[in-house]
């Protein structure tokens, strides 16, 4: 009887030591190669420009960069992350979309008008806010770095203010990207100040 409870103690312990595993994506938006590892795991390699997603164990990390100094991070399994070896700059570009032709004066009632600070530069019509420079940014957006952004959500997605008829669509995107789709839309409603 002593065994059996013994067994079912250690297996027990087991189960609850095991690590979940999950993707996580890892952006290299440089024009250098990038190596990362974590904890013991075989050394990962990201050419210049190139983005992957790749399972790891989550939990307690120790995050290494060009064989630099381990990191120490704690990876929760409930939440999703970017790693951003490089230390680059990201923006959470936010997008309204009106259900009916009085949303946009509501929302524009509600919150003025578009405005983001990029750097020293000041933008009208565009709405972007910065990320923290960080090795591990958790999500916060609707559509990642190599998804398209759409207009239509899964409804659990969707945030519907309180019945003001427009909802935000949320993308996190490079600083580059950011500026070149800036100045590619050539729209007037787009001042730099």
């Amino acid at each position: 009887m002593k065994n059996v409870m013994l067994l079912l103690l250690l297996l027990c312990c087991f189960i609850a030591c095991k690590k979940v595993e999950k993707n996580v994506e890892i952006d290299n938006p440089s024009d250098k190669v990038v190596t990362i590892s974590f904890n013991d795991q075989p050394e990962i390699t990201l050419q210049p420009k190139e983005f992957k997603k790749v399972m790891i164990p989550f939990g307690d990390q120790k995050i290494v960069v060009n064989r630099g100094k381990p990191v120490e991070v704690y990876l929760d399994e409930k939440k999703n992350y970017l790693i951003n070896p490089t230390y680059e700059e990201y923006y959470i570009k936010k997008v309204p979309y009106f259900m009916d032709y009085r949303a946009e004066d509501n929302y524009r009632k509600q919150y003025g008008d578009m405005k983001s600070k990029i750097r020293d530069m000041e933008f009208i019509g565009v709405d972007v806010s910065p990320l923290p420079k960080a090795l591990v940014i958790q999500k916060q957006w609707d559509f990642g770095l190599e998804e398209e952004m759409t207009k239509y959500l899964q409804p659990q997605s969707r945030n519907i203010n309180g019945g003001q008829n427009f909802y935000v669509s949320k993308k996190i995107i490079r600083f580059n990207d950011i500026l070149e789709e800036i100045l590619m839309e050539k729209k007037e409603e787009f001042i730099v100040k």
